[in-house]
């Protein structure tokens, strides 16, 4: 959600809260391939790749960490450094 903007899985908008009457005006976005796991939402940004490497692709969870995650569920906390470039991480 965007400032409360809802989007369905391909991308259209399906809530503007601040003008619900123009909602069908609203600008499509992309949608991007999403897996789950340790409660972790992780994103697969190429999407003509998806078929080819995405989803050939281990997560990068090590053992411990599940291990930990599968004992305490979501109340275990922790953080792991990804890297990734700026083009990635924008915030407006």
């Amino acid at each position: 959600a965007y400032h409360g903007w809802c989007f369905d899985s391909s991308g259209t908008c399906t809530r503007v809260p601040q003008q619900p009457d123009r909602v069908d005006k609203a600008k499509p976005v992309q949608s991007y391939a999403v897996k789950k796991d340790l409660g972790i939402l992780w994103v697969w940004m190429d999407p003509e790749t998806l078929d080819s490497i995405g989803n050939k692709i281990r997560l990068p969870i090590d053992p411990l960490l599940r291990k930990c995650y599968e004992g305490s569920g979501d109340t275990y906390c922790f953080m792991r450094d990804l890297p990734y470039g700026m083009e990635i991480l924008g915030e407006n």
